[in-house]
C-alpha cells in the first residue's frame, strides 16, 4: 500500500506547479478560494463565500451559484498555509483525491479477490494517461469518485462480512459527503448496490440483504451529513440556491434543458472511453466477458460487483443528456478492477486457458498497433504541414484547434521529440507482445505500466509547456498589468468578454467584470472623458468586426500569441495622460 502511495503521489504532484492555470474550471475554483481567504473585501449583500463558493461578487446569482463547497473549502484549506492561492494548491485536492482513489481500488480488489488483483488493478488506474491527468488538474470529479468508491468499499467489505455492520453507515456518510462535491453521489453508489442486490438475489436474497444495508437509518446518516450545508445555502440565498443548483445545473443538465442543451450521442461515452482508458481500454471486452466465464464461477460472485458498478454508470450517464468525459471517471475504478481480475487470471492460467490466451495476444496486437499508428500520426503532425493544416480544418473547437496548431509547431523539423514522446508507448506494445508470445505475462504487464508512465512524464516535461503557451494567460495578463502600471496605479482593466476566469484571476482587483454593461463602449467613453483611466481586454474576433469602432482612438497594446486557444486584445486611450507611478 505504501508502494502506490508513493507512486500515485509522484505521478499526482510531478510539475504540478510548474504550468499555469489551464482551463475555466481550474480558474474558477482559484477565485472562490481566494475570496473565502479574503472574507473582508467580500460585499455583505452577498452570501458568505466560505458558505456558497462564489467567483465573483459582480456576476448574477444565475452564474456564481454553481457547485457545492467541499472542493473549494479544500483549496482554500491548502492555500492558508502560505497564505495565497497558487496553481498548486488548487490542484492539490485533485491529486489526493487520485492517490485515495487509487488506494480505494486497491482495498476494492484485495477485499473481492486477493491481494494480487487489487494490486494490479492500482496500477491499471494509476497509469491511464487521462485519469492521470484529470488528478492533477484542478477538477471536481477525482473528489467525487474517492467519496463513491470509498462509499463501495464500505457496502463491500460490510456486505462480504469483513467488520462490523456499521460500515453499513458508514457507506451512507460518504455517499452524503459527496454530495457536497456534486450530486452525482447520489445516484452512483445507490444504483450501483441496487443493481447487485437485484443480480444477486436468488443467492443472497434480494429483502434480506437490503434489510442489512440500514434502509431507514442509512439514509437518515446520509441527510445528517449533506442536508446541514443545503439548507444553509438554502436560507442564506432565500431559496436561490437550491432553484439555480438542483433546478439549472443538476435537473438541467440531466434533461437536457436550458443552457445544458444536449449537444452529444447517447453512445457520446464508447469513442470516448477508447481515448480515456488507454491503453488498457484494449482488454475491457474481454474483461467484461470473464466475468460470465464459467472458469470464473468461483470469482463470479465478487466480480459481479465492479461488472454492474461500471455497466449501470455508464448507461446512467449515457441516457442523461448533458455528457462530459471526466463523468465517467467514477466508474474508471471498476474499469480497472475488471482489468486487473482479467489480467491477474491470465497470469495463472495463460498455459491451460487457450481461448483466454488467444484472446490476449490480440489485445496486445491491438495495442502495438496503435501505438505505432501514434508515432506516426505524430511525425506526420510535425514533418507534413498538409497533414497539419487537414486536420485543423476537420476540428470545430478553437480549443482542439490550438493544441494541434502548438503541438505541430513543437515537433516541426523534430523527429527525435515525435519519437520520444510516442516511443515508449510503441516499444513497449510491441515488446510487451512479444512477452506475451512468449507466456511472460507478469513482464508483459509490468513493462506496459512502466512504459505508459514514461510517455506521460515525456509529454508532461516537453509537450505541456507548448500547451501552456496557446492554453494559458500568464504572458497576456503580465503585458496588461505592465500597461496598467505604466498609465497609473489607480488603472482600471474592463474584461469585456465572456467569462474568462483565467484573466480574472491573474489580475486580480485590477480587474472589472462589467457584465450588467449593455454598451460597455459608451460606458468607457464616459469615463475616460471624465478623466479615469482603463484599459479595455476583448475578444479578437469583436476588435476585428468593427464592435470597438467607436473607440477607434484606442490602440491595440497587448494581445495573445498566435495561436492561441483564446484570441483577446487590450485596448488604450493613446492620448490618455499616464499618472506618475509611486516609488516603491
Amino acid at each position: 500500500m505504501v508502494f502506490l502511495a508513493v507512486v500515485a503521489s509522484v505521478l499526482a504532484l510531478y510539475g504540478a506547479s510548474d504550468r499555469p492555470l489551464f482551463t475555466a474550471h481550474e480558474a474558477r475554483a482559484a477565485r472562490c478560494a481566494r475570496h473565502m481567504l479574503r472574507p473582508d473585501e467580500w460585499p455583505g449583500d452577498r452570501p458568505n463565500p466560505w458558505l456558497i463558493p462564489q467567483f465573483s461578487p459582480d456576476v448574477p446569482p444565475g452564474l456564481a451559484y454553481q457547485k457545492p463547497p467541499l472542493y473549494y473549502w479544500a483549496v482554500a484549506a491548502a492555500s492558508l498555509v502560505g497564505g495565497e492561492v497558487t496553481p498548486l494548491t488548487v490542484r492539490l485536492p485533485s491529486a489526493v483525491g487520485f492517490v485515495l482513489l487509487v488506494l480505494v481500488v486497491y482495498f476494492l480488489g484485495r477485499d473481492l479477490v486477493g491481494h494480487r488483483t487489487g494490486l494490479v488493478a492500482a496500477l491499471v488506474l494509476a497509469s491511464t494517461p487521462k485519469v492521470l491527468w484529470w488528478g492533477r488538474a484542478a477538477i471536481l470529479d477525482p473528489m467525487l469518485a474517492v467519496c463513491i468508491a470509498a462509499a463501495l468499499l464500505c457496502f463491500v467489505r460490510a456486505h462480504l462480512g469483513r467488520g462490523g455492520a456499521w460500515q453499513y453507515w458508514l457507506f451512507w456518510a460518504l455517499a452524503g459527503l459527496g454530495t457536497l462535491v456534486k450530486a452525482t453521489a447520489l445516484v452512483v453508489p445507490l444504483l450501483t448496490v441496487g443493481l447487485y442486490l437485484l443480480v444477486r438475489c436468488r443467492q443472497d436474497g434480494f429483502w434480506r440483504s437490503l434489510a442489512r444495508l440500514k434502509p431507514i437509518t442509512g439514509p437518515l446518516v446520509l441527510l445528517a451529513v449533506a442536508a446541514p450545508w443545503h439548507m444553509a445555502a438554502h436560507w442564506a440565498t432565500g431559496g436561490a440556491f437550491s432553484r439555480i443548483y438542483w433546478g439549472m445545473h443538476v435537473f438541467g443538465r440531466a434533461t437536457g434543458t436550458g443552457v445544458f442543451e444536449a449537444r452529444t450521442a447517447p453512445w457520446f461515452y464508447l469513442p470516448a472511453m477508447a481515448r480515456d482508458l488507454f491503453p488498457w481500454v484494449v482488454f475491457l471486452p474481454g474483461a467484461l466477458v470473464q466475468v460470465w466465464r464459467r472458469r470464473s464461477r468461483p470469482e463470479r460472485r465478487a466480480m459481479l460487483f465492479p461488472f454492474v458498478w461500471f455497466v449501470g454508470s455508464l448507461a446512467f450517464f449515457s441516457a442523461v443528456s448533458f455528457r462530459k468525459d471526466e463523468y465517467m471517471l467514477v466508474a474508471y475504478g471498476a474499469a480497472a478492477l475488471l482489468v486487473g481480475y482479467l489480467l491477474d487470471y491470465y497470469v495463472e492460467a495463460q498455459n491451460e486457458d487457450a481461448a483466454l490466451r488467444k484472446w490476449i495476444v490480440v489485445a496486445f496486437v491491438v495495442l502495438a498497433a496503435v501505438a505505432v499508428v501514434m508515432v506516426a500520426a505524430l511525425l506526420a503532425l510535425g514533418l507534413a504541414p498538409w497533414a497539419r493544416q487537414g486536420l485543423l480544418e476537420a476540428l470545430d473547437n478553437r480549443t482542439d484547434r490550438a493544441v494541434v496548431s502548438a503541438v505541430g509547431n513543437l515537433l516541426a523539423g523534430r523527429v527525435w521529440l515525435a519519437v520520444a514522446l510516442a516511443a515508449p508507448v510503441a516499444v513497449g506494445a510491441v515488446a510487451s507482445l512479444v512477452l506475451v508470445l512468449r507466456r511472460r505475462a507478469t513482464g508483459a504487464f509490468a513493462l506496459t505500466v512502466c512504459t505508459t508512465i514514461l510517455a506521460f512524464a515525456l509529454f508532461v516535461e516537453m509537450a505541456v509547456p507548448a500547451l501552456g503557451r496557446v492554453r494559458g494567460l500568464v504572458a497576456f495578463a503580465d503585458a496588461v498589468e505592465a500597461e496598467a502600471v505604466r498609465r497609473g496605479p489607480s488603472t482600471r482593466v474592463l474584461l469585456a468578454i465572456e467569462e474568462c476566469h483565467e484573466l480574472a484571476f491573474l489580475l486580480d482587483e485590477r480587474a472589472d467584470e462589467l457584465k450588467a454593461l449593455v454598451k460597455p463602449q459608451a460606458f468607457l467613453g464616459r469615463e475616460t472623458a471624465e478623466g479615469r483611466s482603463w484599459l479595455v481586454v476583448t475578444d479578437r474576433d469583436a476588435y476585428e468586426s468593427g464592435a470597438w469602432a467607436d473607440l477607434g482612438a484606442w490602440q491595440v497594446v497587448a494581445q495573445t500569441p498566435e495561436g492561441h486557444r483564446r484570441p483577446m486584445i487590450c485596448l488604450a486611450p493613446p492620448a490618455e495622460k499616464s499618472e506618475p507611478t509611486e516609488e516603491p
